[in-house]
């Protein structure tokens, strides 16, 4: 996509490109709705487009802490919001070739836990509260999908997929500007003005839009737009993702992985087999500072060490053909900040740990609102971010991802 230059007008003005921003975009186009979306980097650059690929219902903060703030009701509510954004994806998914999507169906979350007893009564009772079937495993089960004496069970979700985000990221902004050229990339937004009954938007390098409302989408690279300082809302996080060579026949039959796998730790790991035989490996979290490549590569072979000690093969020989880091947004609640002021300015953003479901979630409500049912925001309401802590805030931040390191080492 080109820059945006000159004039224009629209109805919506969406701020950024990543999946919650194309979500929006694609599903207004379809309700004839007039928009517009810059992106002030490239359609990929941020987390949408390097993330592990990993999509399941629910949200970044535990559904059952979520039931314990709002009540069952109003919790079913919300993850049947997640729900939809999580079929939204996968729609997308099997619209394309699936050498393009590479999707695949089935999530397994994996625990430490020794209260195995305990873990298949909460996986029951979600179940039914729920009306979901997620399968327990036990240790038996577990290991023929996981080759790990670690994990002592998991929940497998067959409804829960993993794919290659990159590819429908790109196939979705093709498909947009296919049916007309209104995304623009490195069209960063300088000033945000409301004149009547008008949004004036004035584009970095000269730009000028003019829309009746504006959507800011904007994941983990946030600022202060109109009296609303999302620095101090939100906490940018970094995680890091390495991939590796192809994995030969000795490390892929001592691994094994037959699904998309994720432990239930804050600062756990997530990996999976892509298509192409090589090993996904993400890992860590952290407020401050960003990993070398070279770091993650080190990191990853570490956590290979502990996950798989009794494989009989040496992690040190792998090859790691990419590493990389991402900036995501995150609330002090883990959710979202889904968000509609009394002048039209829209926010769906801090997706971090669970944003390919429910950033298309989000922009679902968002088209809703637009469209005149205002009322579906506002079981967000009981999520509004409070104050991150300001210039200290991601201090105590990263103190207490390391205490939860520190928890997890322990364990």
């Amino acid at each position: 996509s080109s820059r945006f230059e000159g004039i224009d007008t629209c109805d919506t003005l969406i701020i950024g490109g990543g999946i919650a921003g194309l979500s929006l975009k694609y599903m207004l186009n379809q309700n004839d709705i007039t928009s517009i979306l810059v992106e002030q980097n490239s359609i990929t650059s941020g987390a949408s487009g390097m993330n592990g690929g990993f999509c399941s219902s629910g949200w970044s903060l535990d559904q059952r802490l979520i039931e314990k703030k709002i009540g069952l009701k109003k919790s079913k509510e919300l993850f049947n919001i997640s729900l939809k954004g999580l079929n939204w994806l996968k729609s997308i998914c099997n619209s394309v070739s699936p050498s393009i999507s590479q999707f695949k169906q089935g999530v397994l979350k994996v625990y430490c836990s020794k209260k195995i007893n305990h873990l298949e009564y909460l996986n029951n009772k979600f179940n039914e509260d729920y009306e979901v079937s997620n399968f327990f495993l036990k240790k038996e089960e577990l290991l023929e999908n996981i080759n790990s004496p670690i994990y002592s069970s998991g929940i497998l979700d067959l409804e829960a997929f993993h794919f290659n985000s990159l590819n429908i990221l790109l196939s979705l902004a093709h498909q947009i500007n296919e049916e007309n050229k209104s995304i623009f990339e490195f069209s960063k937004v300088n000033e945000i003005k409301k004149i009547k009954s008008e949004f004036h938007v004035s584009i970095l390098n000269g730009g000028k839009i003019k829309a009746r409302r504006v959507v800011v989408a904007t994941g983990g690279y946030f600022s202060k737009i109109r009296g609303i300082n999302l620095n101090n809302k939100l906490f940018r996080l970094n995680t890091s993702v390495a991939v590796s060579e192809p994995l030969s026949t000795n490390y892929s039959k001592n691994i094994i992985l037959n699904y998309a796998t994720h432990d239930n730790r804050r600062a756990g790991n997530y990996f999976r087999i892509l298509p192409d035989k090589r090993l996904l490996w993400g890992r860590d979290i952290r407020s401050i500072g960003t990993l070398s490549c070279n770091e993650i590569v080190k990191g990853a072979k570490k956590d290979l060490k502990k996950i798989f000690p009794t494989a009989g093969i040496n992690f040190d020989n792998l090859i790691f053909d990419y590493a990389w880091s991402g900036n995501l947004g995150y609330s002090s609640n883990l959710m979202p900040f889904i968000f509609k002021t009394g002048d039209n300015l829209f926010f769906m953003t801090g997706f971090g740990g669970h944003g390919m479901n429910t950033a298309p979630a989000a922009a679902i409500l968002i088209k809703d609102a637009i469209l005149g049912e205002d009322h579906k925001l506002e079981i967000f309401s009981d999520f509004f971010p409070s104050w991150n802590g300001g210039i200290l805030g991601k201090y105590f931040v990263e103190l207490y991802l390391r205490w939860l390191k520190f928890c997890d080492f322990v364990t």
